[in-house]
């Protein structure tokens, strides 16, 4: 028991046991944790294809926000103008249909909003023309 005290080689193995027991424990913790991570290396193998197929569509579709953002500012350039446009056309249409209701109601000299006809030459009970009007 003494020398069982004493021998270098007992100590060791003593220190050593709870240290044994510890490494078992954390190697049957390990193939747990190693059971759980395979089927997340699965899960991530997976999704980086994915990751990769859905970068590969959205390239495309990049260049085309691009492209229709650059028309989407060309068209609201043009938009001012026809806005511009389109507020003058009003107001001129509202002045025609000032005109058009007063012409309806007998303004400007016409009768019943309809146009007189004008002659152009003698009416059938003016005299016949003179014999120098007629060589003038």
């Amino acid at each position: 028991a003494a020398h069982e005290a004493t021998c270098p080689f007992a100590v060791c193995q003593r220190m050593m046991a709870p240290l044994q027991s510890e490494l078992a424990e954390l190697r049957a913790e390990n193939e747990r944790v190693q059971a759980q991570v395979a089927p997340l290396r699965a899960q991530v193998a997976a999704q980086g294809a994915e990751n990769e197929r859905l970068q590969a569509q959205m390239a495309p579709l990049q260049t085309e926000v691009v492209e229709l953002r650059a028309e989407n500012s060309r068209l609201q350039a043009q938009l001012a103008p026809l806005q511009a446009q389109l507020a003058a056309q009003g107001v001129e249409n509202s002045q025609l249909r000032s005109r058009m209701a007063a012409l309806e109601a007998g303004e400007g000299g016409e009768e019943g909003g309809r146009r007189v006809r004008q002659r152009v030459g003698a009416a059938p009970h003016d005299a016949p023309p003179s014999d120098a009007e007629v060589r003038a």
